[in-house]
């Protein structure tokens, strides 16, 4: 059975010191009160939701000062539009890859390559392929020609 995380619930990960990173889901749209509360040491922060979630009072709180937040190309302004944009450093867009359960084969003779949106690629040679985002041996790669 497969669950879905739509949200993550009121001081669930507060006053957490060991927590550096997280990613956040797409499927998340709501963010409980001080989920994040006083987790001092959190640096990075993945959220792969184009569109800003809803957050609680005081999500981010007495987080990491120089905090990084990371969000799908094309949603910084969205975020910044929202609470989200006070609480962190910085604001950087990445590519999110929606691409989950990835198997890793072991032979090494191998060269298993996908694309984002889980298409196989035939690609004898990863020097072959053109500029973009893949999943090649069980790993994102990007490749800019």
């Amino acid at each position: 059975m497969k669950y879905t995380v739509t949200g993550i619930e009121d001081n669930v990960f507060a006053n957490k010191s060991a927590l550096k990173e997280v990613t956040i889901p797409a499927s998340v749209t709501h963010i409980g009160d001080q989920a994040f509360f006083k987790c001092a040491n959190l640096q990075k922060v993945h959220s792969n939701n184009p569109a800003p979630p809803v957050n609680g009072f005081g999500v981010f709180i007495s987080i990491n000062q120089y905090a990084m937040l990371y969000v799908p190309v094309g949603s910084k302004d969205d975020y910044m539009a929202t609470d989200w944009g006070r609480y962190f450093f910085a604001v950087i867009e990445e590519q999110v890859s929606s691409v989950d359960n990835v198997e890793v084969s072991r032979n090494p003779l191998d060269n298993v390559v996908y694309t984002i949106s889980g298409q196989r690629v035939n690609a004898p040679d990863v020097n072959t392929l053109p500029a973009g985002m893949y999943i090649v041996n069980g790993r994102k790669v990007i490749i800019n020609r």
